[in-house]
């Protein structure tokens, strides 16, 4: 095994785990600390642009994920938008009273409440789409694409091991 393998894997050939780590490259490799580095420098970067456009991340996501799923129950909405429940039904309030999104009793069971996006909202989601677009252009610039491919077929397959049941 060499040095850049036992950094990656967390083992080195006496089998010692990395946790605690022994070396800074080992700690910078841990995969769990890279992703996490990864998502709070893409979510810094989106913040920042959706604020001078009068959005939060939060905002994004909600109506992001609504216009991929279509109409849903806020604890739906929660889920997909990785946002818990509670800040999620914060969100969709001030959404509804913008006229963005819509709440609606649902035709299946009268004590079901879903929401979905109404026609202003899916043009606000245009209306931000180029800025959210270049910034993730750039967030993967100098990837090949078959290198982009490859990333998120092993994140997916990470993610597909997921406890059952786990959100998001």
């Amino acid at each position: 095994m060499t040095p850049t393998d036992a950094a990656m894997t967390g083992r080195d050939d006496g089998g010692r785990q990395g946790f605690p780590f022994a070396t800074r490259e080992e700690m910078e490799n841990y995969l769990p600390y890279l992703l996490n580095r990864l998502a709070r420098d893409w979510s810094a970067l989106q913040t920042g642009a959706l604020q001078k456009l009068g959005w939060t991340e939060a905002m994004m996501r909600i109506m992001s994920s609504l216009h991929a799923h279509g109409q849903m129950t806020v604890n739906e909405v929660a889920a997909f938008s990785l946002i818990d429940q509670s800040s999620a039904s914060r969100v969709i309030e001030s959404l509804v009273a913008e006229g963005v999104v819509v709440r609606r009793i649902s035709e299946k069971d009268q004590r079901v409440r879903t929401v979905a996006l109404t026609a202003a909202g899916r043009r606000k989601l245009r209306e931000i789409a180029p800025t959210i677009d270049a910034m993730y252009a750039g967030f993967v610039a100098g990837l090949a694409p078959d290198e982009l491919r490859t990333c998120i077929d092993v994140l997916r397959k990470l993610e597909a091991r997921r406890a059952p049941g786990a959100q998001g």
